[in-house]
């Protein structure tokens, strides 16, 4: 009796490994700068997210300034029960005042781009690289290394916008007892 076990196909193997080394590298290089261009991504966002709290809190700023003055009215604004100090208002009216434009101010900063964010590439870069010649294990470790560089500019950017992004707030949650001095 023949035995049905059947003989094991030789499996292929390249005699020149550089062609899988380079799929290797290819590869590896691709995720690397697959994970820069989230870590972009995820910057672009935050930036986002800040810009969008900076316009919430100009609105902010807005309303509790509206309803301060509303409430106290004319003569509130006079700051009828404080001695004039400076051009014939009183100290309370330039808290308020202070406060109000400081929250603007920094709100404003944080929502016009002072300095510039790069969070994408040039296609037409890329394009051109590759007709040049290069190979794309070498296209992806420049974009890869371009990404971080781009990510440590961003993340001065945003820190600054947080920073602004916080006085804002401050002084918009410091109208409130600011119009309190006209009150008491």
């Amino acid at each position: 009796m023949r035995s049905k076990t059947r003989k094991r196909r030789p499996v292929a193997r390249w005699e020149n490994s550089s062609i899988t080394d380079a799929k290797k590298t290819e590869g590896f290089s691709r995720e690397v700068f697959e994970i820069a261009s989230r870590q972009l991504a995820a910057q672009k966002e935050d930036l986002k997210n800040i810009r969008n709290q900076a316009a919430i809190t100009s609105a902010l700023t807005g309303l509790v300034a509206a309803t301060g003055a509303s409430a106290l009215g004319e003569a509130g604004l006079s700051g009828h029960n404080l001695p004039p100090h400076i051009l014939g208002m009183g100290a309370a009216v330039w808290i308020v005042f202070g406060f109000f434009f400081f929250a603007l101010f920094f709100s404003a900063r944080v929502l016009i781009s002072w300095k510039a964010c790069t969070f994408d590439h040039s296609a037409k870069f890329i394009l051109d690289e590759r007709i040049k010649g290069r190979e794309p294990n070498e296209i992806y470790a420049q974009l890869a290394t371009e990404s971080e560089a781009f990510f440590d500019q961003n993340e001065d950017v945003i820190k600054y916008a947080h920073r602004d992004l916080t006085f804002a707030v401050f002084c918009s949650v410091a109208l409130v007892p600011a119009w309190l001095l006209f009150i008491f």
